[in-house]
């Protein structure tokens, strides 16, 4: 969803300029906007990292093989890829 969302804002010539956390339950997201910049969604590319052990990656498959090589190289293993 926020990979939407900041797609669609960054076709409207909205940036986003830093993020907020000041409870543990809620973040803020700061935009400026910016005429000389516009971003699609398929231009945004997400690394999400959830629990202790898991990444995942939104918008960018071609980024698959080269996380996935970054995280054997260092010793670990990957227990599920999908």
């Amino acid at each position: 969803m926020i990979h939407k969302i900041l797609g669609r804002l960054g076709q409207h010539n909205y940036k986003m300029i830093f993020r907020m956390n000041l409870t543990s339950t809620s973040d803020t997201l700061y935009f400026v906007k910016d005429e000389s910049y516009s971003m699609r969604e398929q231009d945004f590319c997400m690394v999400s990292l959830n629990s202790w052990d898991k990444i995942r990656l939104i918008g960018c498959p071609e980024l698959e093989n080269a996380v996935a090589q970054a995280i054997t190289d260092n010793g670990n293993i990957i227990q599920e890829q999908n």
